[in-house]
C-alpha cells in the first residue's frame, strides 16, 4: 500500500491524474461518495523545503489542473510534506465523519543530490533528473479495514462479504446433495459454509441472518429432488428456486459487478 512512482517532467500529469483516479474509483467502488481533496502546498512557515519555490508552484498549478480533470473539489491547508506537493484524500463514511483515506505527493528530495543522486539518459542524449511521486492509495491497511468494517456495520456487500453464502438444510437426510451444492459454489471461488445441524431452519435463518451473510442457500426435499436451491436474500427475503448453474450465475454477476446492494440502506 505504498507506492513510489519515477518518470519524466513531461510524464508526471499524466502519472498524478492516474493516481488520483485509483484513490477516487476505489472509495466510489467502496461506497464513500462525498470526496475531496485537501491540498499540501508550500506554506510561508520557516520550514526546510526540497526544490526552490518556482518549482513548488509549477506543480501545484498541475496538481490542481488534474483534480479539476476528475471534478473533485480541494480544499486548502494539509499537512505539508517538505519534500514536495501533494494532496490528501478525505471522505465521509456513512456515520458522517471525515477519515483520511490516502495521499499523493511529489517528492523533490529522494531522487535528488541529497539523496540517491539519481539520473537517466533522455532522448537528446543528456542526463535528467527524473521526478518521484509517492502514493499510499488506503493509507494504513488496518486503519482502512477498521474503517471500512464501521462504514458498512460489518453487513458488507456480496463481493467483500467473508462469507457469501450460507447454505442451510431443513433435515439432515439432505446434507448430501447440500455438500455437493457447497462443492460447487466454493470450485466457482464463491465464499460458503453449510450449517448442516439438526435444528429447525428458522433458528438457522435467524443466525445466518444475525452474522449478516449476503445469501442463503435452503434445501429440503422439493430442491433435493428436483436438484435445485431456494435462495434467500438476506435483505429481501426469498427469491425463488434456482439452478445451482442460474445461482452461481446470479451470484458471479452481482460479485463482478461489485454493487452495494447489500451495505446498509441499501435494497
Amino acid at each position: 500500500n505504498d507506492t513510489h512512482i519515477f518518470c519524466t517532467s513531461a510524464q508526471l500529469p499524466q502519472e498524478f491524474g492516474r493516481c488520483l483516479r485509483i484513490l477516487q474509483e476505489n472509495l466510489l467502488t467502496l461506497g464513500f461518495t462525498d470526496l475531496k481533496i485537501q491540498t499540501c502546498f508550500r506554506s510561508k512557515n520557516e520550514v526546510q523545503y526540497s526544490g526552490t519555490p518556482e518549482e513548488w508552484k509549477h506543480w501545484e498549478d498541475v496538481i490542481l489542473a488534474e483534480c479539476a480533470k476528475l471534478g473533485l473539489p480541494t480544499i486548502p491547508d494539509g499537512i505539508v510534506h517538505p519534500e514536495g506537493p501533494g494532496i490528501d484524500f478525505i471522505a465521509r463514511d456513512s456515520l458522517g465523519r471525515e477519515a483520511h483515506f490516502g495521499m499523493i505527493h511529489i517528492d523533490f528530495k529522494l531522487p535528488g543530490k541529497e539523496s540517491f543522486d539519481l539520473s537517466y539518459v533522455g532522448a537528446d542524449n543528456a542526463q535528467h533528473r527524473p521526478m518521484m511521486i509517492h502514493c499510499t492509495p488506503l493509507d494504513s491497511f488496518e486503519r482502512f479495514i477498521g474503517i471500512l468494517i464501521e462504514h458498512f456495520a460489518g453487513a458488507f456487500p456480496l463481493w467483500l462479504a467473508p462469507e457469501q453464502v450460507k447454505i442451510l438444510i431443513v433435515s439432515p437426510k439432505f446434507e448430501e446433495y447440500a455438500q455437493e451444492i457447497e462443492e460447487k459454489l466454493r470450485s466457482c471461488g464463491i465464499r460458503v459454509s453449510g450449517d448442516y445441524r439438526s435444528e429447525k431452519i428458522g433458528a438457522k435463518i435467524r443466525r445466518a441472518q444475525l452474522q449478516l451473510v449476503p445469501y442463503m442457500f435452503i434445501i429440503g426435499e422439493r430442491e433435493t429432488e428436483g436438484r435445485t436451491v431456494t435462495i434467500r436474500d438476506r435483505l429481501a427475503g426469498s427469491l425463488g428456486t434456482f439452478s445451482p448453474e442460474e445461482a452461481v450465475e446470479m451470484l458471479t454477476k452481482e460479485i463482478q459487478e461489485k454493487t452495494l446492494k447489500h451495505a446498509p440502506g441499501t435494497v
